[in-house]
């Protein structure tokens, strides 16, 4: 690609909708890295909140299977907080807030205790249960879950529930205690070689080692194989039927939460590894089995009512839930039964448990909307918002709930203070302003087997594109090459090499991966596509946000896409990019390139394909990019009149104003150059348009301020006065050419297409100031400057789609900017012979008008820019020949 290209269009698509991957999509996404650990390690599969158990049961030792030759861990005291434990934590309400201060809480003031947590929440068995949709989906006799839910008014193990209940008895509850203080305040969030968070590596730190087993905490959450495995993907929450919530709920009645485990449905047998992960693989069993003669073993049964009394025994006797292959050697070796005789095999219970997950989004505030992200799961979990902890539910313990309230943490200006992690950001964005993007990391443990819940609630409305999701087109930036265009695509995620394949030779399948939609001028919207010569991977920007794809190619307007004149045309503002995916019947109607080829899908390197239109109601936005265009390098400049500046422009307190130490020579570019649009060419081609008007010997130039010669070049010397460029002082331009054709000025030249404020200083090699130029172009001016010279005959002009305003069309609607500095001081004297340095500040206003790219009249919407131009150059006064 040609890198001296200029012509720049950055094109960015945000989703408004973005929890919803596509209009009427019904599916939340969640970017998740799990951590898989074996068995072997310290911190999983312990026992301490059960340490009274171990020693004396029934007043007598009983030994502890798979333990014996861990001495780290049986020299360890309880420090996990539970119903015997309460010391140790505090109770959840059941509403999933906080019910009371602690000491280790680690949470900001305003979150640590709250008034409407309620009264504690306490998790229990249940039987008598008749179908409920929401909690007994399997309708099962017997469930696990909430009192306040399943057995509302029970008193006691064995007690009726209240009348109209889901379960008529309780078989045993207990109040949900968590252990607090086990993270610090603070997420440690790492940042990239080119200054920006990497959210994707970030881990909480750990606040005081030894609680409630997590000595080794530093590895829980970090990419380390000689501890664990790695698996990128994501967790994927549906809407529910009804409401604004998106939610996935699993728990003990439906089978749990197992992540890297593909299980069948119809007999919970496990089948094989997720696809895509690394892991250590089903090394426990999903039953309740501590490493001592547990006092309930024996009436022990699963939500099938089979007894995994047998299986538990034979668990321990093949070395215990500490050991590798334990748990497959029992499964694979022993039943289970019901009290009917029936019996289903032991790997039914085959289950990997020990792993971590770290979860993360970058979600938009909406004020007002009451928004909510919940939790509910056992073992430890915290959530942090904008690297602040907003929910602490650490330790090994019955599922507990976790509210994180986002107005709450808005009108607390939660992650916003001095010292947090992303404050700075946060004041950049706006700190919880309508609209701001905020980012939400939570931190999973399941650490002991028997159940593995896990349940989450969310009414956010907008999430950005997930990173390990289906691939998303996030934005784009594009320059012609000819008849086509190179697009460099910014991706979510990296596609599949099979995929960058297909997509480079889409042309002889007459398949169009890349889609773009845009409003017509009848309102109505209507499907392009990209007709791809070539498609290439050029690898990973954190700047970017994503994977950098260079497309080549043009836009079709129809399946035939044969014609350059009549089937093909430019992108524009307020296209949106998407992926093609095949479908039976197109849910996009307006969808001219769908098609029902399945061998055709586009995957993810994690192996997830595209399978919805990915539209949003962002738009793209074209934007130029300024560029500081080489002129003359030479020393030697003939005499200025130095004065003849004097006698027109008088010292005012010694010193010359600012804006008559140089000038400004604006040159709107001709139709020819739409079509050839390599600037540098062009300038060779056309030296006019950065030289200064030739002159005689030492008269200068003709070019009248104010006022357009035959190129369509204006002039603006010393103070422009606002009038649109249609008139100005009397002056002429006072930088002229030599006939030996060395300019008398410095010029520093750029390419600009809005109205533009500029300030050139000068040092001399020493760093001493010399002088300054400041001006201003308004956009009256510019409006006027650009019109010059005409458009073409019969082209109209463009529209703004987001708006519907439209505007003029132009000949090109870029100019080339030549600011001339004068060799004269501030105070008036002649530069003498030596190097200067020229720093030029070029702040460019947000200005709406059109562009002819390519002979196309393309609306562009110009936001607020800042640029900074740095150059040497040596002056040296020659005598004229």
């Amino acid at each position: 690609m040609n890198q001296n290209k200029w012509l720049w269009f950055v094109m960015s698509a945000f989703v408004s909708t973005g929890i919803a991957f596509s209009q009427g999509a019904n599916v939340a996404s969640l970017d998740i890295i799990i951590r898989d650990f074996s068995v072997e390690h310290h911190d999983f599969e312990n026992f301490s909140e059960e340490k009274t158990n171990i020693f004396n049961v029934g007043g007598v030792s009983t030994g502890v299977v798979g333990y014996t030759s861990d001495a780290f861990w049986m020299g360890k005291a309880p420090t996990c907080a539970n119903e015997k434990n309460p010391q140790f934590g505090i109770p959840i309400g059941e509403n999933g807030y906080p019910m009371v201060t602690n000491p280790n809480f680690a949470l900001p003031p305003y979150l640590v205790f709250n008034e409407s947590a309620g009264p504690a929440v306490r998790y229990g068995e249940f039987s008598g249960c008749k179908f409920n949709a929401e909690h007994n989906p399997r309708s099962l006799s017997v469930l696990r879950g909430y009192v306040h839910e399943l057995c509302p008014g029970t008193l006691k193990d064995g007690a009726a529930c209240a009348p109209n209940s889901v379960c008529t008895q309780s078989n045993w509850f207990q109040t949900v205690y968590v252990t607090p203080g086990m993270v610090q305040q603070n997420l440690d969030i790492p940042i990239n070689s080119d200054g920006s968070f990497d959210y994707y590596h970030a881990k909480p730190l750990q606040s005081v080692a030894g609680m409630c087993d997590n000595e080794f905490f530093s590895q829980w959450y970090v990419n380390d194989a000689a501890f664990n495995k790695v698996t990128l993907t994501t967790l994927e929450l549906p809407k529910e039927p009804t409401g604004d919530y998106y939610k996935i709920d699993y728990n003990w009645n439906n089978g749990g939460y197992f992540p890297l485990d593909v299980v069948d449905p119809a007999t919970g047998i496990w089948m094989d590894f997720l696809p895509g992960s690394d892991q250590f693989g089903p090394q426990s069993l999903s039953i309740f089995c501590p490493p001592y003669n547990y006092e309930h073993a024996a009436g022990q049964k699963d939500m099938n009512g089979y007894s995994t009394t047998k299986l538990c025994d034979s668990w321990k006797s093949n070395g215990g839930p500490r050991w590798p292959g334990a748990a497959l050697a029992a499964a694979n070796a022993t039943a289970i039964e019901n009290d009917d005789g029936q019996a289903l095999p032991g790997t039914s219970k085959l289950r990997n448990y020990n792993f971590t997950m770290m979860g993360y989004g970058k979600f938009k505030y909406k004020s007002g909307t009451n928004e909510v992200f919940e939790f509910a799961g056992d073992d430890d979990m915290w959530i942090f918002v904008d690297g602040v902890l907003a929910v602490d539910l650490g330790g090994t313990h019955l599922a507990a709930p976790g509210k994180v309230d986002i107005g709450l943490l808005a009108a607390n200006r939660h992650g916003c203070e001095p010292g947090q992690p992303l404050a700075n950001e946060m004041a950049v964005n706006g700190c919880w302003t309508d609209n701001s993007w905020h980012h939400l990391h939570f931190f999973y443990a399941d650490r002991q087997t028997d159940g593995s819940n896990l349940k989450i609630r969310s009414t956010l409305s907008e999430i950005a594109p997930t990173a390990y999701g289906q691939p998303v087109i996030l934005s784009a930036e594009f320059i012609r090459e000819g008849s086509s265009f190179i697009t460099n695509m910014v991706v979510n995620t990296e596609l599949d090499p099979n995929s960058v394949a297909l997509i480079a030779g889409s042309t002889s399948f007459n398949f169009y991966p890349v889609l773009v939609t845009r409003k017509s001028t009848y309102g109505t919207l209507d499907t392009l596509a990209y007709k791809v010569e070539s498609f290439t991977y050029s690898g990973f920007k954190a700047a970017a946000g994503g994977h950098i794809y260079e497309l080549k190619g043009r836009l079709c307007n129809n399946l035939g896409c044969s014609d350059l004149e009549t089937d093909m045309t430019n992108p524009s503002n307020g296209d949106s990019l998407s992926f093609n995916f095949p479908t039976e019947i197109t849910s996009e109607a307006r969808n001219k390139f769908s098609y029902e080829d399945v061998n055709l899908t586009l995957f993810s390197k994690s192996n997830k394909p595209v399978g919805s239109y990915y539209w949003g109601f962002g738009k793209l936005i074209m934007s130029l990019e300024t560029q500081l265009i080489p002129t003359d390098s030479t020393i030697d400049r003939p005499k200025f009149d130095t004065e003849k500046l004097l006698n027109e422009v008088p010292l005012d307190n010694g010193k010359l104003p600012v804006n008559a130490t140089g000038e400004i020579i604006i040159s709107a570019l001709p139709q020819e150059y739409a079509i050839d649009s390599d600037i540098n060419k062009w300038l060779e081609n056309n030296p006019s348009y950065t030289a200064a008007p030739n002159g005689n010997g030492e008269t200068s130039g003709h070019l009248v301020n104010g006022a357009p010669d035959e190129t369509g070049r204006f002039a603006f010397i010393q103070s422009y006065n606002s009038s649109a460029g249609t008139a100005g002082l009397a002056d002429t331009t006072r930088c002229y050419v030599s006939p030996e054709g060395i300019e008398s000025c410095t010029s520093l030249a750029f390419l600009a297409g809005q109205p533009f404020r500029i300030n050139v200083r000068v040092f001399d090699h020493l760093g001493h100031f010399v002088s300054q130029y400041e001006e201003t172009i308004t956009e009256e001016a510019m409006n006027v400057i650009l019109a010059r010279p005409p458009a073409p005959l019969g082209k109209v002009g463009c529209t703004d789609n987001t708006t519907g305003v439209s505007y003029p069309a132009v000949a090109v609607g870029q100019a080339v900017i030549n600011v001339k500095i004068y060799p004269v001081s501030q105070a008036g004297r002649k530069l003498a012979t030596g190097p200067y340095i020229y720093q030029m500040a070029l702040i460019e206003l947000p200005y709406n008008h059109c562009v002819n790219f390519g002979g196309q009249q393309n609306f562009v919407g110009e936001g607020y820019k800042r640029s900074h131009f740095k150059m040497k150059r040596g002056y040296r006064r020659v005598v004229n020949k």
